[in-house]
């Protein structure tokens, strides 16, 4: 290869390095010597790949409040819900319903600043 080329990988070899970065991400795939010509291509892919664990990560996280009695806080003008029951999560919404009067209630995962399982020491209601 000629000094200052940059050499062009196969589609096979691009998919080989993705599958071996999924497995231990602990580097900048962009990067990777020998596919500097395809560092624009690698980055979306981390991109894509970082926002694709986070929300997974989140889904998994707000799936273990699944029927548990909670407080939650959105986002979305300052809507803050006590005692709702965690129905489900799922395609990045979680449903609740409202224990007061059994409004079903979705909200966007993200829009989610707030959840306590209505147990906690500090929001325990008294019996």
């Amino acid at each position: 290869m000629t000094k200052g080329v940059v050499e062009k990988k196969t589609p096979e070899e691009i998919a080989e390095l993705k599958s071996q970065w999924r497995v231990d991400p602990c580097w900048d795939i962009e990067t990777t010597e020998g596919f500097e010509a395809h560092y624009d291509e690698l980055l979306a892919y981390r991109k894509w790949d970082s926002a694709k664990r986070n929300q997974v990560a989140k889904e998994y996280r707000f799936s273990a409040y699944i029927g548990l009695r909670c407080h939650i806080q959105l986002d979305v003008q300052g809507f803050f819900y006590w005692d709702v029951l965690v129905k489900s999560v799922n395609d990045k919404v979680i449903s609740f319903e409202r224990e007061s009067d059994g409004t079903l209630i979705t909200a966007n995962i993200d829009h989610i600043l707030f959840i306590m399982d209505w147990r906690s020491e500090n929001y325990r209601k008294e019996e």
